[in-house]
C-alpha cells in the first residue's frame, strides 16, 4: 500500500494539475477541516488534501465530483487502487511506489481510487 505520505503527494499533483480535464471538485467530508486542524495544532498548513495525517484517517472520505456523478474516496477505495494498479497498470504503479510520477499518473491514481478503472483516457 501506499503510504500516507505519498497519498498526499498524489493528491497534490492530481488535484492541482493532472485530473483538471474531467474532475469538477474535490471536497474532504471526513473528518471535517476542523477536526483536522485541532488534531494536528500549529501542524496544520496549506491545503487540506496536502496533509498526510488525513490518508491515516480510518474514517476518511473525500467526495470527488465529475460531470456524470460524485464519487467517494475512502480507504477502501485507497486499498482497491494500489491493488488494481499494481495488476492493470504496473508501469505507472511503479513510477508512483518510487517516487518517480508526473501529473497524468497521479490522474490515473485518482481514477483508479474512485472508478476502480481508468476512464478518462
Amino acid at each position: 500500500m501506499f503510504t500516507a505520505k505519498q497519498h498526499a503527494y498524489f493528491a497534490i499533483t492530481c488535484v492541482e494539475g493532472g485530473s483538471h480535464s474531467w474532475c469538477n471538485g474535490f471536497f474532504l467530508q471526513t473528518p471535517t477541516r476542523g477536526e483536522l486542524q485541532r488534531k494536528l495544532g500549529d501542524l496544520y498548513e496549506g491545503p487540506w488534501y496536502a496533509e498526510p495525517a488525513l490518508y491515516q484517517y480510518e474514517d476518511l472520505s473525500i467526495k470527488v465530483v465529475d460531470d456524470d456523478g460524485k464519487y467517494a474516496l475512502n480507504q477502501k477505495n485507497l486499498q482497491r487502487d494500489h491493488d488494481l494498479l499494481k495488476e492493470k497498470n504496473h508501469d505507472i504503479w511503479l513510477r508512483l511506489k518510487h517516487d518517480d510520477y508526473d501529473a497524468d499518473d497521479t490522474d490515473v491514481w485518482l481514477q483508479y481510487c474512485i472508478f476502480g478503472e481508468l476512464v478518462y483516457g
